[in-house]
C-alpha cells in the first residue's frame, strides 16, 4: 500500500521574510553585498593619495633637486669645448692699481743699485773715514796725514778700497754693491780717481743735486758716474 502524496516537510515553503519571492527585506535593508561604503568609504584600490600624496615615480624633486644629468657645472665649470666670452680686464681706479717695481738694468745685464742703497753705503764710508781721520789727528796732530781730511781723505780711501775690493768700498760691500765700468768690470785707477775727486765735487753743487739724479736716471747714474762712465750695481745679480 503506497504512502499518500504529502509534500516533504520543510520543503518548498517560502522563507518567512519573503526575500526569495520578491519581497523587500524588512526595514529597507539592501541585499547582502550591495551595502554602500559607510561614511563615503571607497573600495580598496580607489583611495586618493592622503595629503596630496602622488603615485610612485611622480614625486617632484625635494628642495629644488634636479634629475641626474641636469646639474649646473659646480664652481662655474664649463663643459668641454665651451668657450667663455672675452671680458674686458677691470680698470683699476686711483689707489687700486698695483705697481710692480722693475729693476733697472745696468751694463752686462747687471741690476743697478737704487739711490737709497747707495746713500746708506756713502754714509757708512763717511763714518769710517771720520773715525780714522780723528784717530790720526789725535795721535799725530802735526803730521801730514792729520792735515788730510774731509773730501781728500774720502777720495783716497774710496780709490784704494775700490781697487782692492773689486770696485767696492767697505760701505758698498756691506750693502752688496760695487762700481763697474761700461763692460761690467772693475774700473781702472784713472776713472776711479776722476769719479771720487772731480766727479764728487761736481755732484756736490747746488745742494747735492748731482747725487739725487741717481734716483731718477734710467741707469741710476749720478753726475760723477756719467763723468767717469761708471755704474753702481748689485753683486752677483743680473736681470736674466
Amino acid at each position: 500500500m503506497s504512502n499518500p502524496p504529502y509534500p516533504p516537510p520543510g520543503g518548498g515553503f517560502p522563507p518567512p521574510d519573503g526575500s526569495q519571492n520578491g519581497f523587500p527585506p524588512p526595514g529597507g535593508y539592501p541585499q547582502p553585498g550591495s551595502y554602500p561604503p559607510p561614511g563615503g568609504y571607497q573600495q580598496p584600490g580607489n583611495y586618493p593619495p592622503p595629503g596630496g600624496y602622488q603615485q610612485p615615480g611622480n614625486y617632484p624633486p625635494p628642495g629644488g633637486y634636479q634629475q641626474p644629468g641636469n646639474y649646473p657645472p659646480p664652481g662655474g665649470y664649463q663643459q668641454p669645448g665651451y668657450q667663455q666670452p672675452y671680458q674686458q680686464p677691470p680698470v683699476y681706479g686711483y689707489g687700486q692699481q698695483q705697481i710692480y717695481a722693475t729693476p733697472q738694468v745696468g751694463p752686462a745685464g747687471m741690476v743697478s743699485a737704487g739711490f737709497g742703497t747707495r746713500l746708506v753705503a756713502i754714509i757708512i764710508d763717511w763714518i769710517l773715514v771720520s773715525i780714522v781721520t780723528g784717530i790720526i789727528q789725535a795721535i799725530l796732530p802735526y803730521s801730514s796725514l792729520a792735515m788730510i781730511g774731509g773730501a781728500i781723505g774720502y777720495a783716497i780711501y774710496a780709490v784704494l778700497t775700490s781697487l782692492y775690493f773689486d770696485g767696492a768700498t767697505i760701505g758698498k760691500m756691506i750693502l752688496n754693491i760695487k762700481v763697474v765700468d761700461a763692460r761690467g768690470n772693475t774700473p781702472d785707477i784713472g776713472p776711479l780717481i776722476l769719479r771720487y775727486t772731480l766727479g764728487y765735487w761736481i755732484s756736490s753743487f747746488v745742494c747735492g743735486i748731482g747725487y739725487l739724479t741717481a734716483a731718477f736716471d734710467s741707469q741710476k747714474q749720478a753726475w760723477h758716474d756719467k763723468l767717469a762712465s761708471t755704474y753702481v750695481v748689485y753683486k752677483n745679480q743680473s736681470s736674466g
